[in-house]
């Protein structure tokens, strides 16, 4: 006979995973947060929807910049922002929090919402506040890393780009050289009467 405490147990481990209990996605760093991580992932939005329409030097650097967050991301998606809110502290620091919807997971993986966070010190919280109609309005390519804050819980700092067809096409292109080619073989059986 088994006893009724182990049913329950089996019962309530049931019931979690039909709700989905255990189908989140652990973030995990990849690899150390560095100094050149934090000019990458720098905590903003960028609105620039056609990168070939970039000169000189902006092109330059917004294609080195791509390259480099290809790379060292842990998550890149296309995301929905959702909500918006800022937050302000008994010390009056302000802290914008966005939670987005993932559409779509071009490399890594996370839950299905995903929020991020920008504190009024941080280098990219200006790029927040004058794009605030435009967050909700638009979706957008979420470059992540994650890093383990000081009490050991994992954060996330990233970067938003618009998800312009120019820019999607970029980012697939970037992801696709970062991939090793893949090779297929295809193994036919002939059955003879």
């Amino acid at each position: 006979m088994i006893p009724r405490a182990l049913v329950n147990h089996l019962v309530l481990c049931v019931i979690l995973l039909g709700c989905g209990g255990a189908a989140k996605t652990a973030m995990r760093p990849s690899s150390p947060f560095t100094a050149q991580d934090a000019q990458l992932f720098e905590d903003a939005v960028e609105f620039v929807s056609d990168p070939d329409a970039l000169t000189g030097r902006w092109g330059d650097d917004w294609a080195h910049d791509l390259t480099g967050r290809a790379a060292s991301s842990d998550l890149i998606a296309r995301v929905k922002v959702t909500t918006l809110e800022t937050q302000i502290d008994p010390q009056q620091r302000t802290t914008f929090r966005l939670t987005t919807q993932i559409l779509q997971t071009l490399k890594g993986g996370a839950p299905d919402q995903l929020s991020l966070t920008v504190a009024d010190d941080a280098p990219g919280y200006s790029s927040i506040d004058p794009g605030r109609a435009r967050l909700v309005s638009e979706e957008f390519i979420v470059f992540a890393k994650w890093y383990t804050k000081a009490d050991g819980t994992v954060g996330a700092h990233w970067h938003l780009s618009i998800a312009s067809p120019q820019v999607t096409s970029r980012v697939r292109a970037e992801l696709d050289r970062d991939q090793p080619a893949k090779t297929t073989i295809l193994k036919t059986n002939v059955i003879k009467n």
